[in-house]
């Protein structure tokens, strides 16, 4: 469909049909047909794929030698990405990248979303990897995974999965990420729970400890709740329920539009997104309606 080749490949929807109109044009042949329920291939199209197929591989392959070229003046790679992200997905990332760039250096920063972004802008970093409280018209963005967030309470608490913004009662602390999420906080805001936000730097466990001893409710996502590796007494270990559809973020990676499509560029967004495809265990936490660690080991 045209909207996963927009997905794919970082356009919108209306840039990939405007595109094929155009090669319609100039062809003076009818590539694709549109139809209700989707798009599919002409006779003519079907009998041209191989051939423009034989010449993406041919300008790929000139472009991976003219970037290789450049790469001898340029041998390193600047991420900077959430920490969540980082610490789960980016490491295993970098090592299948260093195997086929095994002369390029990259090197992962932790900065929050909205720093990310201006470093992008102003080429402090090469590639970012953030949440999608950004707004990022202006750069390349590929969506990495979805990222739902679980309400963080005490045991003793009684909570129907998916539990539901209003049926959060007392303060309301966020795990932010490195800085502030304040998509989620605004949503918190507009249900009238008066939520703030409690950084990481305070310490995800002493939050955590706070709301598993019955001191108000947390909320943290599936990819936070797996690096939180929290030590906790037994008795004060947190239940997690996951909120309600619609409460999540987007991660995602974004570069400037004229590297988005450089192959070491896309050669890493394409193994970030494959590592984050096999995280079973993220996956497994990811689809599940509540959570009770049996230990304080996480």
């Amino acid at each position: 469909s045209l909207s996963k080749a927009a997905e794919r490949f970082g356009y919108t929807q209306a840039g990939v049909a405007y595109i094929i109109n155009k090669m319609e044009d100039e062809l003076k042949i009818q590539l694709i047909e549109r139809k209700y329920n989707g798009v599919s291939l002409t006779v003519a199209g079907r009998s041209l794929l191989a051939e423009f197929q034989r010449m993406v591989n041919a300008y790929d392959g000139f472009e991976a030698a003219v970037f290789a070229r450049r790469l001898e003046s340029k041998s390193a790679l600047h991420v900077a990405s959430i920490e969540s992200a980082a610490k789960r997905w980016l490491g295993r990332a970098v090592l299948k990248v260093r195997e086929m760039y095994p002369d390029v250096f990259i090197d992962i920063i932790i900065a929050d979303s909205y720093e990310i972004k201006r470093g992008i802008e102003n080429g402090s970093y090469d590639i970012g990897v953030i949440e999608d409280v950004v707004p990022v018209d202006s750069l390349a963005w590929r969506k990495l995974e979805d990222d739902p967030y679980f309400a963080v309470m005490s045991k003793a608490k009684n909570c129907d999965a998916p539990c539901r913004l209003k049926d959060l009662d007392g303060p309301v602390f966020f795990v932010g990420e490195y800085g502030e999420d304040r998509t989620s906080l605004h949503a918190i805001r507009k249900e009238g729970l008066g939520g703030r936000i409690a950084s990481d730097r305070i310490g995800t466990e002493l939050i955590l400890l706070a709301c598993g001893s019955g001191y108000g409710v947390s909320m943290i996502s599936a990819l936070q709740y797996l690096n939180a590796n929290a030590e906790l007494p037994s008795k004060a270990v947190p239940k997690l329920v996951k909120m309600e559809e619609g409460v999540q973020r987007t991660i995602g990676l974004i570069a400037n539009k004229e590297n988005g499509t450089n192959p070491l560029y896309r050669d890493f967004a394409d193994t970030c997104i494959d590592v984050a495809h096999k995280d079973i265990l993220w996956h497994q936490i990811k689809e599940s309606l509540i959570l009770e660690p049996k230990s304080a080991s996480w």
